[in-house]
């Protein structure tokens, strides 16, 4: 094929960010958490109704594979519960400031080891 360059097309997908996701028990519902290109929301398992919505948007981007965390207001509790359980991680370093005290941090969900249950 005249043009066809594969090590480009390689190239190109390795720049996709990754798609997770990762379900919780949460105060006594399945959670399914989704994290794609920037963005991390969840939905009630059994009704696929909306549950959260973990990340804000910034003017800027996120690090590659991972998202700007919303950790204040209604998403408190969950994102340390999420943190305790090892399902959600946040940057070491990267974060912004946005105003009115709140700080979004870089983070991003954590694939399901083997050994969890």
């Amino acid at each position: 094929m005249k043009g066809f360059n594969v090590i480009g097309m390689l190239d190109r997908l390795r720049d996709i960010p990754p798609e997770i996701y990762r379900t919780v028990e949460y105060e006594g519902d399945a959670i399914r958490l989704h994290q794609y290109i920037d963005k991390c929301v969840g939905e009630i398992v059994d009704t696929h109704e909306p549950y959260c919505r973990l990340s804000v948007e910034l003017d800027e981007r996120a690090p590659h594979g991972w998202f700007w965390l919303k950790d204040w207001t209604e998403n408190e509790k969950l994102v340390g519960f999420l943190i305790e359980k090892g399902a959600l991680e946040r940057h070491p370093t990267e974060s912004r400031s946005i105003g009115h005290n709140l700080v979004a941090t870089a983070a991003r969900l954590k694939a399901k080891q083997p050994h969890e249950d």
